[in-house]
């Protein structure tokens, strides 16, 4: 409604421009008309007064009838003309004062609606423009918070103000994505460092696993080839885990498996980092040691007697739950992860059961340490 009444006052005020244009054009012609037809009446009576003149001149040189009557006729004609002149000379210059009164007054009262028409037009129209002008520049750079002021009313103010709530809403809704991301950036970084956590740990017995493991030796070695400290790598398997898997059956074996991973982080020290070094091996890396320290080898020992004796009160059965282990040391076996490995699997294939020829079988419910 306000949009038809602003078009309607504005399509007003173009027409009575054109009127008023019309109008002072018809005057000035009619006017200029009327001039022109009372100079060419003037030019009219001043060639008669002219041939009069001539006319007379002649009759008192003798050229012409010369007698008291005649110039009687003359001078009264002459005199005649002089008159209509005279009268035409005047109204030419009343018509002439009313044409130019006229023409200003029209002229003025068109420039007043002219004056009129642009003010209400940069009242509607300019302004608001312009404040939208600054309020664009405004947003494009990045200001959305900018309120643009509300500088003309109807539907032009309305524009304005629907611009400066369209921003608003793009800022909250630029402010909600940004939440929105920062919440996807964190739950991102959430399943990364879990994707991380399961990628480095291993799944049945929840230790690290030999990726890990291959992390952490890097800044150990490192470390330890600096400080020119030792650092023990110590291996544990199980012997003759496939005889068991085939007796107690798989779930008893990933059993068994859990077990030995909690003896062994059970056993060992907060600085040595246990983990699982894959299928039925165990590796557990020890700084600031040479050899594999007699507390840690009684304590493992006790806590794969302690799961001995409780699958013994739970199921009736002894098992042979026996295990083998090696050692391999930094410096002194080399400074790589696979290098001890090498010697620690070299010692463990050495300390099995098979190996010791001359040490008696174990019996089922003994445990090698």
């Amino acid at each position: 409604m306000k949009t038809r009444r602003t078009t309607l006052l504005l399509r007003v005020g173009l027409v009575g421009l054109l009127i008023a244009a019309a109008v002072v054009s018809g005057v000035n012609f009619v006017l200029l008309s009327k001039v022109v037809r009372d100079a060419a009446e003037i030019q009219r009576c001043q060639r008669a007064l002219t041939d009069s003149y001539r006319a007379l001149g002649a009759v008192a040189t003798g050229e012409a009838p010369n007698d008291a009557a005649y110039l009687a006729a003359r001078q009264a004609d002459i005199a005649a003309r002089s008159h209509r002149l005279a009268t035409s000379v005047g109204a030419l210059s009343d018509t002439s004062v009313y044409a130019l009164r006229s023409a200003a007054l029209v002229s003025f009262g068109a420039l007043f609606l002219a004056i009129l028409f642009a003010g209400l037009f940069f009242r509607r129209i300019g302004r608001p423009v312009e404040i939208l002008l600054e309020a664009k520049d405004h947003y494009a750079n990045g200001e959305l918070d900018y309120h643009a002021p509300v500088g003309a009313r109807g539907e032009m103010g309305d524009l304005v103000d629907t611009f400066g709530r369209v921003a608003g809403r793009l800022k909250n809704a630029l402010d909600e994505l940004n939440r929105q991301r920062s919440t996807v950036e964190s739950r991102v970084r959430c399943a990364t460092a879990d994707l991380r956590t399961l990628s480095l740990t291993d799944e049945l017995t929840n230790l690290p696993n030999l990726r890990h493991l291959r992390e952490v030796s890097v800044d150990a070695l490192r470390h330890a080839s600096e400080t020119r400290t030792p650092l023990l790598l110590v291996l544990i398997e199980l012997d003759d885990f496939k005889s068991f898997n085939d007796t107690f059956g798989r779930e008893a074996g990933d059993l068994a498996l859990v077990a030995v991973a909690r003896c062994l982080r059970s056993a060992a020290r907060e600085v040595d980092f246990v983990s699982r070094y894959g299928g039925i091996r165990f590796a557990v890396l020890m700084p600031g040691v040479p050899a594999i320290p007699d507390e840690f080898r009684g304590h493992f020992r006790t806590g794969i007697d302690a799961v001995r004796k409780l699958i013994h009160r739970r199921t009736g059965m002894d098992i042979a739950l026996n295990v083998s282990i090696g050692a391999g040391q930094c410096p002194e076996h080399g400074d790589s992860l696979f290098d001890l490995a090498r010697v620690a699997d070299r010692e463990l294939q050495e300390s099995r059961p098979s190996a010791r020829d001359e040490q008696p079988a174990p019996t089922p419910a003994a445990a090698q340490g």
